[in-house]
This record gives C-alpha cells, structure tokens and sequence, in this order.
C-alpha cells in the first residue's frame, strides 16, 4: 500500500511539473519557397517554463544560432550549437519577461515569442 501510494504521489509531482512546459510556436523566415534534395528546412522544436529554454531537432543539426532576446530588445543568449533530438538547455533569467527567439542555421531562419 505504501508502494501504491508513493507512485501516485510521485506521478502527481511529475505532471505538475510536465504542465508548465510550453512549445514555442515557430514561424520560418526562409526566403527560399523551393526545396532542393540538397537543402532541405527541419524546423527544431522549442519549449520553455519560467526557468529554462529547451531546443532539439528530429535530424542533427550541427551548427544552429541561437539568440534570445527579452522584451527591451536586450540579448540574453547568443551562442552556436549543434541540436539533436535530445534537447540543450538554455537557462533564463528569473525576471519572468516575454522573450523573442531567433534560431538559423545555413539559409533557414525560424523565430518566434514565448513569455
């Protein structure tokens, strides 16, 4: 009975903390409308909660630039890495601001807001 009620007890910690994650909604700035068997545009994913930013893609992406900025237009991240399925973490600062975010990597450009 203990047993039962520990995991419950942990599975009502875990979706707690799993439901203040929120997927950042990306809008791609690419130029280029047509997509050759050479170039082609994966879109990485990005989630956030007041803490942390967390970006991966399906596909390896070697060398992706990343820049947050906050709502004054001030730069609070700016830095390349490679992004993979598993996510890299970025932390935000404690002032719970609306953010803007900028991700590129060869011709793609993708952006987006999250607060």
């Amino acid at each position: 009975m203990r047993r039962l009620m520990f995991l419950l007890f942990a599975i009502s910690i875990s979706a707690r903390s799993l439901a203040d994650i929120k997927e950042v909604e990306l809008s791609s700035d690419n130029d280029n409308h047509y997509e050759s068997p050479n170039h082609r545009s994966v879109a990485p994913t990005v989630n956030y909660d007041e803490n942390n930013v967390w970006i991966k893609s399906k596909d390896l992406l070697p060398n992706v630039d990343i820049v947050i900025k906050d709502s004054a237009n001030k730069v609070i991240y700016h830095g390349a890495m490679p992004l993979s399925p598993s996510a890299s973490v970025i932390p935000l600062p404690d002032d719970n601001e609306k953010y803007s975010i900028e991700l590129s990597y060869g011709k793609n450009r993708f952006s987006g807001f999250f607060e």
